[in-house]
């Protein structure tokens, strides 16, 4: 179908859009506050999403925080969720004053497990927090009826996932509050930004007061993100990754450089705190909010590319016994950040890869399960054990050339002898 012998990669990852010159105009303009635009973005959403109740963050983790101390008391204080996520949900919950109860996950989706959630419910349990990932919950309905029946909370992190439905409801609104996330990588991307959603009015009122008490934004924090945006786009623009940012992750991957291979990381740094950092306690600024309302139109376009990559993956590579992936089914609309696959033997396939001249990672959520910062919480978990040590993610990314995806999978081909 395409000449492959010469394709150089692509980064593994890229920052969706950041105006920059938005920017240098809002600075001018002293457009760092939180006001008129964030209430746009409330109004756009809620539109959207059909939703009644609805809040702009500043970033999508503190959705998390905002929804667990809303909803927790002395008697229900536990919340249910996978250990399959950034180590940062886990502070969020345990910020908000509630105890997380670790449960293991579906091999396929690397979502919450229906039957581990039965297995690790007692009448202490506030909430259920469902992480949506590629793929959206396969038991959805069936823990939403759970929850009900026993006066539980649902709670969806859609921080990658926003976009996508559900038999014709956005993911988020399934349950009672949801919350999404826009930082830089995200589907909608900003200089961070989030966003939550709560069914119940009385909830949503605890939300928001909650969130009254928060700051201005801080401006130093935004400005801190742009020079941030302008290293990593810089970096990972074509000619600069083909020939020169490739060979240097290249070189630290197969040499184990640490000093390198912790900047091809989100959240290098794992930490503990059972306190809100000041620093979270801030509200969206104008600009942050301007940037997700223009975006909120190519969702649509953007998914539907990411779902056409991942079916390509999916049609190609179902074959290969030596491997799991996740099932592709055409009228579904799961997110697809990426598409995973597992392998035994992941790290000698992932060095072919990047010898190969690929870009490719493992996945970028941990088991928290097995975090030392979480060692209070830990359980016996071994899907997620041996699920995270066979990961790695293959791009979707709407800027992904079709090459490039053709190239990962005949290289996947080559090593497993399918030719």
């Amino acid at each position: 179908m395409f000449n492959l012998k010469n394709i150089l990669p692509l980064p593994r990852q890229r920052i969706y859009k950041i105006y920059f010159l938005d920017f240098i105009k809002d600075f001018f303009l002293l457009n760092f506050r939180h006001g008129v635009r964030a209430k746009e973005l409330e109004c756009k959403i809620l539109e959207l999403t059909n939703s009644n109740y609805g809040l702009a963050l500043n970033r999508g983790r503190i959705g998390a925080y905002l929804a667990v101390k809303s909803i927790i008391s002395k008697k229900k204080y536990k919340v249910i969720l996978s250990p399959f996520t950034i180590f940062d949900i886990v502070n969020m919950v345990i910020c908000a004053g509630a105890t997380p109860i670790f449960t293991d996950i579906n091999k396929e989706t690397l979502t919450i497990d229906y039957e581990n959630i039965l297995n690790a419910y007692d009448e202490h349990v506030a909430a259920i927090l469902i992480t949506h990932t590629h793929k959206i919950n396969k038991n959805i309905d069936e823990i939403v009826n759970f929850a009900k029946k026993n006066n539980v909370i649902i709670i969806e992190d859609c921080a990658i996932s926003f976009g996508t439905h559900y038999k014709n409801s956005y993911i988020g609104t399934l349950g009672d509050i949801g919350f999404y996330s826009f930082g830089m990588f995200k589907f909608v991307s900003s200089l961070n930004g989030g966003f939550i959603l709560a069914k119940n009015k009385k909830t949503f009122k605890k939300i928001y007061t909650i969130h009254e008490s928060f700051n201005q934004p801080n401006f130093f924090q935004l400005l801190q993100n742009y020079l941030k945006a302008i290293f990593i786009i810089f970096f990972t623009s074509n000619l600069i990754f083909k020939f020169i940012t490739n060979n240097i992750v290249r070189f630290g991957h197969l040499n184990n450089i640490k000093f390198i291979n912790k900047f091809t990381k989100n959240d290098p740094k794992v930490k503990f705190t059972n306190k809100l950092p000041n620093n979270y306690k801030i509200k969206i600024s104008n600009h942050q909010a301007l940037s997700i309302i223009k975006q909120l139109e190519y969702c649509s376009k953007n998914h539907n590319i990411r779902k056409m990559n991942a079916e390509i993956y999916y049609n190609e590579l179902k074959d290969i016994k030596e491997i799991s992936i996740p099932i592709y089914y055409k009228n579904t609309s799961d997110g697809w950040i990426n598409f995973p696959i597992q392998y035994e033997n992941r790290d000698d396939l992932l060095n072919f890869l990047f010898k190969n001249n690929r870009d490719l990672a493992k996945y970028f959520y941990r088991n928290c399960n097995d975090l030392e910062i979480f060692a209070n919480y830990q359980r016996n978990l071994p899907i997620i054990k041996d699920v995270v040590n066979n990961l790695i993610i293959l791009p979707t990314y709407p800027r992904y050339d079709i090459k490039q995806v053709y190239k990962n999978i005949s290289l996947i081909k080559k090593y497993f002898e399918y030719l």
